[in-house]
């Protein structure tokens, strides 16, 4: 990601409610974003979300069929970090 792509991203989060910015006092040209109240709620119905979209996606296997599934992804992540 670019630099301007990420400061729009925080410009719109920022608009809609869900981020803070801070100037650092000691480095004026650093900032802390932080997450509102809105932007912990939002995180938090995302990952329910997310986690109901899981569930949706492995509820016609067989708990051995995602015990399997859960074993290959592990394998597959575990390739991708080396």
């Amino acid at each position: 990601m670019t630099r301007p792509t990420i400061t729009g991203g925080v410009d719109r989060l920022e608009r809609d409610g869900y981020v803070t910015r801070t100037v650092q006092p000691k480095n004026r040209s650093r900032l802390t974003i932080d997450l509102t109240e809105a932007g912990k709620e939002a995180v938090e119905e995302a990952a329910g979300l997310q986690h109901q979209v899981e569930l949706d996606l492995v509820s016609g296997l067989s708990e051995e069929d995602q015990s399997q599934l859960s074993e290959l992804l592990t394998k597959l992540f575990n390739t991708l970090q080396q």
